[in-house]
This record gives C-alpha cells, structure tokens and sequence, in this order.
C-alpha cells in the first residue's frame, strides 16, 4: 500500500487494502462476505443469500430467531455467531468539512471553490454504531480464525479522483468509539472545473464493510498563474 500510494496510483492502492482483507480471512474477493462468520459455509451462505441476506450487515438486520431458523445451528455454534457478528465493523463515515488554507469552508454536500495548487483539508467524521457514552481506550480485535496471530482492527482514509486514477491523500487510523480525522491534499496545478472526487473508507481486515462518499471542488485558476502571455515575454 505505501509503495503504490507513494506513487499516487489510486486504484493499484484500492486493490492492495482489498488484498489485505482477503488476507486476513483466507477468502477471494469473489466469496460471499458471510463466510466471514463461524459454522456459514458456502451451502449456508447460498440459502442466506436466496432470503436475500447477501452480507453481514443484512445479518447484523435480522431477529435473532429468524436468524437461528435460517441457519439450523446449535446454540452453542450461534453464540460463535454473534460474538463474530458484535466485532463486525459497523461505522458511521460522515464528511463534515471541506476547508481552503484561505479560510474557506463548505460542508461534504456543498461544492468548494479553490485555486489551481492550493491546499484543501477535509474533516470526516467517524463513530462506530453502539459505542457506548464512556468512550471505549481499546481498538477491537479482528475476528480472523485462519490468521496465525492477533490483529487490531486498522483503517485506510483516502482521498482520491478515479477519472484520473489520482490518490490525492491517504491515512492509516485506529478507531475505537468515534474520531475526527482530517485529511490534506493539493489541487492539480493542471486542474479546472468541476472535480468530483471521493473519499475511500477501507477497512485493513473485513471483507464487505467498505464506504465511499463523493464531493466536489470547483478548480478555479489561480491569480498566481496569471494571464498566458502573447510570446513576446511582456505578458501584453
């Protein structure tokens, strides 16, 4: 990840945090992310996925009595179940600001005006559902069976524009109830107009509980690049 972000290669980096995950659980891309839960096997999941539970958070939705019946496990195999259910990543990613280094600010919905070069800080908010009013000092342990050792839950923040596979920005975070964390990125020089860009939410160790959110920045040319002169080098 660090190499191909070094290089502001956006997609090469996506692809590195997938292959992370997959890691992680010993499955493909391809596989169904319920296979992430104890005693669901690829037969189980199928059914899961014919009652239109096709992730865990679909899972996570459902009566614990209807998910029981559905699986036709012992009580001692569901307690496996929702134990591995509770550590599943569910966070709530909310772009609060976007700011210029003039001051400048719009929140996530509103497009931002900048200068072609300048420097723009998006502050993004996170709170994971359930956390509880005293926040919680420890950062929750993956549930990763086929993983030789303990891992602490890791997050990637990015910032990138797919049209131009450009990662503007990236952050390695840790959360353990709620955070801010803000990220800083610079305009293309090149640039004008309108920029749809998105913001990347990639989880380090779960298939499936990945997020995105788009915004926009209206590129703007910047009074230091001044006027194209006529080639007789006194801009006139």
């Amino acid at each position: 990840v660090d190499v191909v972000s070094s290089a502001g290669w956006l997609k090469p980096a996506l692809s590195c945090m997938e292959f992370s995950q997959m890691l992680l659980q010993g499955l493909w891309e391809s596989d169904s992310p319920l296979l992430q839960i104890p005693h669901i096997d690829v037969g189980a999941a199928k059914r899961l996925e014919a009652q239109s539970i096709e992730g865990v958070f679909d899972l996570m939705d459902m009566e614990d009595s209807k998910r029981s019946e559905l699986l036709g496990l012992t009580s001692r195999q569901m307690m496996d179940v929702d134990e591995a259910i509770s550590r599943y990543p569910n966070v709530d990613v909310q772009i609060l600001s976007l700011k210029t280094e003039d001051g400048d600010v719009r929140n996530g919905s509103e497009s931002l005006s900048v200068g072609q070069g300048e420097t723009v800080n998006v502050t993004i908010a996170l709170r994971r559902e359930g956390a509880s009013e005293e926040p919680s000092k420890q950062t929750p342990l993956v549930h990763a069976p086929l993983f030789p050792k303990s891992r602490e839950e890791g997050w990637w923040i990015v910032i990138g524009d797919p049209s131009t596979n450009a990662l503007l920005s990236i952050k390695r975070v840790s959360l353990q109830d709620e955070s801010r964390v803000t990220l800083e990125f610079s305009t293309p020089e090149d640039a004008l107009g309108q920029k749809n860009l998105k913001m990347f939410f990639m989880s380090d160790s779960y298939l499936g509980c990945d997020q995105e959110e788009e915004f926009a920045i209206e590129v703007l040319r910047s009074e230091a690049q001044g006027e194209p002169d006529d080639g007789d080098g006194n801009g006139l």
